[in-house]
């Protein structure tokens, strides 16, 4: 029964051109689809896991202020939000070869420079030299003692100090309620 349908498709597809070429089409169709899904997933994942680090610090310095914000007497309680200037640099390693090459008419200093690979268990990447975090733009405080202006002179010094930003980026108000 399979064998005789078959059969007959074989047939059909053998004497239909038009018929065999929309098959050909739908099946690469198919296939581009099914690729395009297998790079975006994989863009994705590769995407969600560089700004999750940049996250992870702007939280953790985020919480850091936090704390001692509200240990800065009359303080009490505060929210804190940071504003970087930026997103986390990445700095990798050179290899450099410099050539003299000297004619009848002048010298040049020929420089190329290709990136160190090194091989881990991710693959391959560049050797980082150094990892440069984002510098702080601006911040805003909200705290239950920012009524006081002497507190909140504090917090605003403290605050100017710790991260070397001018005071006009600084807010620093009382919280409702």
């Amino acid at each position: 029964m399979k064998e005789k349908l078959r059969e007959k498709l074989l047939i059909k597809l053998k004497s239909d051109k038009k018929l065999l070429l929309i098959l050909a089409v739908g099946i690469l169709g198919m296939a581009l689809i099914f690729l395009s899904e297998v790079k975006t997933t994989s863009d994705k994942s590769q995407k969600s896991a560089l700004p999750s680090e940049t996250a992870t610090y702007e939280e953790s310095v985020e919480k850091k202020l936090k704390t001692l914000v509200e240990s800065i007497e009359g303080a009490g309680r505060a929210e804190v939000m940071i504003v970087f200037a930026s997103s986390k640099e990445s700095v990798f390693a050179k290899d450099t070869d410099e050539d003299d090459e000297k004619d009848e008419k002048s010298e040049s200093k020929k420089t190329k420079s290709k990136y160190i690979i090194v091989e881990n268990d991710d693959g391959e990447n560049g050797l980082l030299t150094k990892a440069v975090y984002p510098a702080v733009s601006g911040v805003a405080i909200v705290c239950d003692g920012a009524g006081d202006s002497v507190i909140k002179q504090r917090i605003v010094e403290t605050v100017s100090a710790l991260f070397d930003i001018n005071s006009k980026n600084i807010s620093v108000v009382r919280k409702a309620g």
